[in-house]
């Protein structure tokens, strides 16, 4: 706030010396403050909302400030699809992460330059600021939208989260690639239903620990450029309202410096939702008071009216504006073609072959393979296989939500039947309805005279699950309201078990975990896709093939039973997530089988230091590939509520076949510290198991070393 106004008097006595805003040698903050002194009120309120007009009398373009890239420049035509968030999460890999927010960039910046040069449109989904990436923590497997976060670990998402915005911005933040924003901040994740009006009530524990870390990181490491408010209250306060979560913890505590936007309606949701104003201007100035900058929403027109009754200052309206000019300025959308180091990309840069080859890296390492009894990778010698289910033909399967469209669309049948050899017979058959009726018969079962191997295809898509209005084959406003997968698809693959006598793969389709015992007793293996991006079909059908071994984990925890999970509204975190559930899952956080077989032979401490380590792995198999190396926390006597594993530092791990290699590993320093009740900060103290793994915290063939923290460390 002191920068704001020491450059507001600068911009005062500047005119005298003759500068101007339009002046581009002068640093992004002084023509800001320049601009500021040229705009009136009027002009001033209607670029706080995310539809800026045009201001002809000083030259200035208009721009929209809504624009969607979680996986991909999403909404706006041709663009590289690349896997859903959920699935980038599942590859643990912050440079795979980091080189597709650079691609995502470069699209970004070249259909820009195009829509600038053709003077196209200027609406929603065009410009450079991007309301992505989606950081809450996926705490409940119901929650539709958690298919675009990054799991439900706080520390798997700072780094995915972090590496995704340092992509996505680059390195020179004097002329950003493009804009990122962090949201929902904060506890937003569902029930979508209620996402307007409910009110959350977190342990102070639970939000230091859990819910606030990933968006603290990305703000002191990533240095995100913007921070999304969430439609909920928060303690009673609401989100878009509070001076406490906007200013004390995000400007003050985190030092963040960016500008804050709203979810779009959330100052309309403080009326008519929350029912904490009577009138449109109280809401209008609570919400910029304490702290939002940018509106997604008309209602900043009521500041007008709170102007006048004297709500606010007009100094109030300056210091919101400043940051939004300031990026801009940085941006280069204020200034003429040419401007930017970026300008001069264009259509050869979307959707090239290079990243077209990237979304297939990506694809083929999110998926994650639960289940394989001597079954994967099908024999080349393999003479009959029937790909089945209706998820095979679809393309939503491979999108997911928040995505583009995508030129080299690769269905799971067509990318199956590209991988496999010429000599082996394929057929297809939808075999069940994927949105049966209420009334609708279970679906009889095909007979598959001569077939080796069925593939089947199951699962669900963004109709069935996702943001509330979008996923309208959801009866829970796009939240699931049962982990089974549907009852003709359950009955299809329990007689299909019965009938066929050959080899089953699942393919499982889903954002999020589901209940899959009927599916792992009845299937010869088993693999999570989640939704992986336009490559999907090949991907997939190079891991059946052998063409490459699979290395993604989990991201999320598959619970045995819905009776293991606490209410959907309560937003504490007991019972949830693998950090803090009293039950066993199915397949817990960090799992993932290969085809590699590797073993740790040695694990070297460097003296006086917890955190770094030489760790020796030997592969046994005639594959070479990549393993996921995971360290996790135990503490040996917890203290009341202390989380039973934390993850504290994976790497990708790429090794030969047959050979064996040594690998630093480093957990951080900083990630020695736990919280109490009060939320406050302590260093560890105790003994704790580090536990060493490639499928998560309870592999049984993972590597431990007993450590003691004292106070001194």
């Amino acid at each position: 706030m002191k920068k704001v106004f020491t450059l507001l008097f600068i911009a005062l006595i500047q005119p005298v010396l003759g500068q101007s805003w339009k002046d581009q040698h002068l640093p992004a903050d002084q023509r800001s403050a320049l601009l500021l002194k040229e705009l009136t009120t009027s002009e001033k309120i209607s670029w706080l909302m995310h539809e800026n007009p045009a201001i002809p009398r000083l030259g200035l373009p208009g721009y929209n400030w809504w624009n969607e890239a979680l996986h991909g420049v999403a909404r706006n035509g041709k663009a590289t699809v690349f896997p859903q968030a959920i699935n980038l999460a599942a590859t643990f890999d912050t440079s795979l992460v980091y080189e597709i927010g650079q691609v995502i960039s470069t699209e970004a910046r070249a259909k820009y330059n195009i829509a600038r040069q053709h003077k196209l449109s200027t609406g929603n989904y065009a410009g450079l600021t991007f309301w992505s990436p989606n950081i809450n923590i996926f705490r409940d497997p119901r929650w539709g939208r958690g298919q675009e976060t990054y799991g439900e670990d706080p520390w798997l998402t700072s780094r995915i989260g972090v590496a995704f915005v340092q992509g996505l911005q680059g390195k020179d933040p004097a002329h950003p690639r493009v804009a990122a924003c962090a949201k929902h901040f904060a506890v937003h994740s569902g029930p979508e239903g209620q996402r307007h009006s409910f009110n959350a009530f977190p342990s102070k524990k639970d939000f230091a620990e859990t819910y606030t870390p990933a968006f603290r990181s990305l703000v002191t490491e990533g240095h995100v450029r913007g921070i999304m408010c969430a439609y909920n209250r928060l303690n009673n306060a609401p989100c878009c309202g509070s001076d406490s979560l906007l200013n004390r913890l995000l400007r003050e505590e985190w030092g963040f410096d960016g500008y804050v936007v709203t979810d779009c309606g959330a100052i309309w949701d403080m009326v008519h939702f929350h029912h904490l104003y009577t009138s449109m201007d109280q809401a209008a100035a609570l919400a910029l008071k304490n702290g939002v900058n940018l509106d997604c929403g008309s209602e900043f027109q009521s500041l007008h009216a709170a102007l006048e009754k004297g709500l606010i200052q007009k100094s109030m309206i300056d210091s919101a504006l400043f940051p939004l000019l300031q990026l801009k300025f940085e941006l280069g959308v204020l200034d003429s073609i040419g401007s930017h180091p970026l300008d001069q990309l264009g259509e050869k840069d979307v959707a090239s072959a290079q990243h077209q080859n990237l979304a297939l890296r990506a694809a083929e390492n999110s998926l994650v393979l639960l289940e394989n009894k001597s079954t994967l990778p099908l024999s080349l010698q393999t003479k009959s296989i029937a790909i089945v289910g209706p998820l095979a033909f679809e393309p939503r399967v491979l999108l997911g939500n928040y995505h583009g469209w995508s030129s080299h669309l690769s269905t799971i049948l067509e990318g199956i039947t590209g991988a496999a050899p010429v000599n082996i017979h394929l057929q297809y058959e939808p075999g069940f309805n994927l949105y049966p009726s209420a009334t609708e018969p279970l679906p009889s079962i095909p007979t598959f005279n001569d077939v080796e191997t069925i593939i089947l295809t199951l699962g669900m898509n963004t109709l069935m699950q996702g943001e509330d209005g979008d996923a309208k084959y959801s009866a829970a406003h796009g939240d699931l309201s049962s982990l089974l997968l549907p009852e003709n698809q359950l009955f299809f693959l329990q007689n299909l078990r019965k009938t066929f006598k050959g080899k089953i793969v699942v393919l499982l389709f889903s954002g999020s975990p589901l209940i899959t015992s009927t599916i792992k007793a009845n299937c010869d293996a088993l693999i999570w896709c989640g939704y992986p991006g336009e490559a999907g079909g090949q991907a997939i059908g190079n891991i059946l093939f052998g063409k490459k071994s699979p290395c993604g984990k989990l991201p999320f925890s598959f619970p045995v039973s819905e009776k293991d999970l606490p209410a959907f509204d309560d937003y504490n975190m007991k019972n949830r997530t693998y950090a803090f559930c009293e039950k066993a899952p199915e397949y817990s956080f960090g799992y993932g089988k290969t085809y590699l077989d590797c073993h740790i032979t040695a694990i070297q401490n460097y003296p006086l230091d917890h955190g770094k380590y030489n760790v020796t792995i030997q592969n046994k198999s005639d594959w070479e590939g990549k393993e996921i190396l995971q360290v996790y926390l135990r503490p040996l006597s917890p203290q009341k509520d202390e989380a039973h594993y934390r993850l504290v530092s994976f790497c990708t791990i790429p090794i030969k076949a047959n050979s064996t290699a040594t690998f630093p590993i480093i957990a951080d320093s900083s990630l020695w510290f736990t919280y109490d009740a009060n939320g406050d900060k302590h260093a560890l103290e105790g003994t704790y198991e580090i536990i060493f793994s490639f499928n998560g915290p309870t592999d049984s063939s993972a590597e431990k070393r007993v450590i003691t923290f004292t106070q001194e460390d």
